[in-house]
Parts: C-alpha cells; sequence; structure tokens
C-alpha cells in the first residue's frame, strides 16, 4: 500500500473494512497520479465510507469522483442531509437503487467498486446480475472491485444465519466468474 490512512479520530467511527478500503483507494491514487480515481460505494448506506475517505485521503480527495449507491430510502436522504460535507470530493453522485441497478452509469467508467459489509445481506441468487453489472463498470486496465464482509459470526450474533459463505468460496464464485481475487482473512481481535 502506498501509505497507511491517517488516524481516526475517536469520535468518529472506524472499522477494519474501512481502513482496508481507504488503503486499497490510497495505493490507487499514487499508482495513478495523472487521472481521477472514479469510485462506486455499491451499498453505501449513510455514507460512513465517504466520510472516512474525506476524513483520510485530505490532499487527494479532489481526484476522487464518488458514487454512492444505497436502496434505502432513510440512508439516502441522511445522505442528502450531508450533502455539503461531501463537496470536496471531484464530484460526489448519490444515486437510490439496488446495487446491480446502474445501466446509465457508463461501462467501463469505474476504477474501484466497493461492496462494504453487504455481500452477506445479498441473495446468493442475485450474484450473478451484480457481478455482471460490475463487470461492466470496471475499467478495462485499472479497475478493482474490493469486498469486504465478515466470513463468520459468533453463534449468538443476530446476523450469524446471514452470513452465506466462507471467504475462500468467494473466491472460488469470484474466480469462476473471470475475476482474479485476491483472499486476505482477518482474525476478529474483539467481539463482534
Amino acid at each position: 500500500y502506498a501509505s497507511l490512512p491517517a488516524p481516526a479520530d475517536l469520535d468518529f467511527r472506524s472499522s477494519i473494512r474501512e481502513d482496508a478500503v481507504v488503503r486499497e483507494l490510497a495505493r490507487m491514487l499514487s499508482d495513478h497520479r495523472s487521472v481521477t480515481i472514479r469510485v462506486l460505494d455499491a451499498c453505501c448506506g449513510v455514507a460512513s465510507l465517504a466520510r472516512r475517505i474525506l476524513q483520510s485521503i485530505k490532499q487527494d480527495i479532489g481526484r476522487v469522483a464518488y458514487y454512492a449507491v444505497d436502496r434505502d430510502t432513510g440512508c439516502v436522504e441522511t445522505v442528502k442531509a450531508q450533502d455539503a460535507d461531501f463537496a470536496a470530493f471531484a464530484s460526489f453522485t448519490l444515486m437510490q437503487r439496488q446495487a446491480w441497478d446502474l445501466a446509465d452509469l457508463e461501462p467501463e467508467s469505474m476504477d474501484l467498486i466497493i461492496l462494504n459489509n453487504s455481500l452477506h445481506e445479498i441473495p446468493p441468487h442475485l450474484y450473478p446480475i451484480l457481478f455482471s453489472t460490475f463487470n461492466t463498470l470496471l475499467h478495462p486496465l485499472r479497475g478493482q472491485i474490493c469486498i469486504v464482509d465478515m466470513e463468520s459470526l459468533p453463534a449468538d450474533s443476530p446476523e450469524a444465519i446471514a452470513i452465506n459463505w466462507t471467504g475462500t468460496e468467494v473466491g472460488q464464485f469470484l474466480n469462476a466468474g473471470g475475476f482474479k481475487p485476491e483472499i486476505t482473512l482477518h482474525d476478529k481481535q474483539i467481539m463482534v
């Protein structure tokens, strides 16, 4: 990675998931200094990742065009209410829709597509259309998908049954779909 993200303000939510995305985006910005990096946050929620990126990549944030997508009306309204917070991005586009309903975006235009803590909530029968859509959007030379999710949760966790796949299995189905996945697994240091 180009550099570690700046330390997080303790009053500001941060996580291993967000830090992994920040490090990858910092690397892309360093490797491609003459272009604007286009980021698609496919299930953005209330845009906490966008805020973390703003906080961490201050010097290069004007080179990031950010596309935030979520289907939830409450999440979209929350992000709209904070719209001024995102003015430092080269552009910030908010869309209310499903993560696979992106036909109006230009093919081969995205440098980094993020699926942050969301794959386990998407029914597996939708994976083919989801990843086909993502594959169509990826820039042919530098495009990457960053999937950050949980492989397992403690048995007494309310979401424990929501985990559909292990990291190895995700790698296998991505590989079968023509992607070249790099899988990293991290043990939880604290209970979720």
